[in-house]
């Protein structure tokens, strides 16, 4: 399976920022580019592999996420408030 690459469309506000997964470049998401990214999410979450989710790897899959954009935010936050002193 490809690699997926993420790319950020940033447009300057932090609320409209999308993120795409867009393997070929063209700045669209096919039905290929879409399901790939779906199977990883689905294989992400079935934790032991068996090709099922059961609650408890959704919820837990959750979790995972919430963590990950909590950091994400944290260190835009950080890089924002290191900019603004360079800035002074």
């Amino acid at each position: 399976m490809d690699d997926l690459v993420f790319s950020r469309i940033d447009d300057g506000d932090a609320f409209n920022t999308q993120l795409a997964v867009d393997t070929n470049g063209d700045g669209q998401i096919d039905l290929n580019e879409y399901l790939t990214h779906a199977e990883q999410r689905f294989n992400k979450t079935d934790a032991n592999a068996d090709g099922f989710i059961t609650s408890e790897e959704q919820t837990e899959a959750h979790k995972n996420m919430r963590a990950e954009f909590k950091q994400r935010r944290e260190e835009r936050r950080a890089k924002r408030q290191e900019q603004a002193q360079d800035s002074e």
